[in-house]
């Protein structure tokens, strides 16, 4: 039984990842999986991504969708801790360890971790602007 492929278009707007870095990682991803190393990727049609077919098109779609809500659950954090922060003052620990020394702030979401999760994950927040496509 074939699924109808998702015609739900995903559109660029202002402060959330922008498509073409979104398409990048979606298409990094399925060349890398096994399992859909196979399938075959799409070509930007206007402001609509369109896959080869349709099983394609929905793993699209669910992977875009999955993408804003991260980045709203993120933005949504990010104004918790520093609504925290202003009311409890800033927090002088590394956001892994109870490490104190080496700290590093993060210009997005103002924590901080020491040097040694900071380099481990490499950084804090994952931005468009700190990841190269």
């Amino acid at each position: 039984m074939e699924t109808p492929a998702a015609k739900l278009v995903i559109k660029d707007r202002d402060g959330v990842i922008p498509i073409r870095l979104m398409r990048d990682y979606f298409e990094r991803a399925m060349r890398s999986t096994d399992k859909f190393s196979s399938q075959p990727l799409g070509t930007l049609e206007g402001e609509q991504l369109a896959y080869a077919n349709d099983e394609t098109s929905l793993l699209w779609t669910g992977f875009a969708l999955g993408m804003r809500c991260a980045e709203r659950i993120h933005q949504a954090a990010a104004a918790n801790f520093a609504r925290r922060a202003e009311e409890e003052g800033p927090d002088t620990t590394c956001r892994y360890c109870d490490n104190d020394e080496d700290l590093i702030g993060c210009g997005q979401c103002g924590s901080e971790l020491c040097k040694f999760h900071w380099e481990k994950y490499g950084g804090c927040c994952v931005s468009p602007k700190s990841v190269s496509a």
